[in-house]
């Protein structure tokens, strides 16, 4: 059962991770319906150990207003734009504030069960905060159970939070994505159960070219 859910969760973190490269391609036109619905904002309610590095400044604006287990009509409400349904069923906000946008995940009863950050080309202020080099030698000395601070040590700088999820097979155990960053967009991501903050797995990916 264990190994079933890790490969759901890896083919789900697969789509994740490619939204990494995305970071220097194109991004959709922002909607004429965007408006300030900070008053009804939903933030993140889950606790978690896992530190969230810039998350006060506005491109986590539209990331920070949907929630695991929300439906799309909060979700809708929240963020006030027309959203955009993908190839693959998910749907894409934009802030058009910002020049951001969240890809969001819904379950087959309207549920919200992933959510990705996604960054202006070119990484922007976002790609600012990471102050690691990494390399894919290091991933083999990014073990399951480490916590947080191990992996900074390891790596030498912050990560970025790049998504969070469901566990699959689950209803509300979350798991989120942390990435460091190259000035390349090669990058390292590691996935933390959020209730333990615990190394579940890690990976590298090499630039886009």
């Amino acid at each position: 059962m264990k190994d079933k859910k890790f490969t759901r969760l890896m083919m789900v973190l697969i789509v994740v991770l490619g939204v990494l490269v995305m970071v220097t391609g194109c991004f959709p036109n922002g909607s004429d319906n965007s408006k300030d619905n900070d008053s009804m904002a939903t933030s993140e309610s889950e606790a978690s150990p896992i530190p969230k590095i810039g998350q006060d400044q506005p491109f986590y604006s539209f990331y920070n207003k949907v929630a695991i287990n929300q439906t799309k009509a909060e979700v809708d409400s929240a963020l006030g734009v027309e959203p955009v349904m993908d190839t693959d069923g998910s749907y894409l906000y934009y802030d058009e504030s910002t020049g951001y946008s969240i890809n969001v995940f819904y379950s087959a009863g309207g549920l919200v069960t992933t959510k990705v950050l996604i960054v202006v080309a070119g990484g922007g202020e976002w790609i600012k905060l990471s102050t690691a080099t990494v390399a894919e030698s290091q991933v083999p000395q990014i073990t399951e159970g480490m916590n947080y601070d191990q992996v900074k040590n390891i790596l030498g700088g912050e990560g970025l939070e790049l998504a969070a999820m469901i566990y699959p097979g689950t209803k509300d155990k979350i798991v989120y994505t942390l990435v460091w960053v190259n000035s390349d967009f090669s990058s390292l991501s590691v996935t933390f159960d959020g209730e333990t903050g615990k190394v579940l797995f890690s990976e590298y990916r090499n630039a886009p070219v």
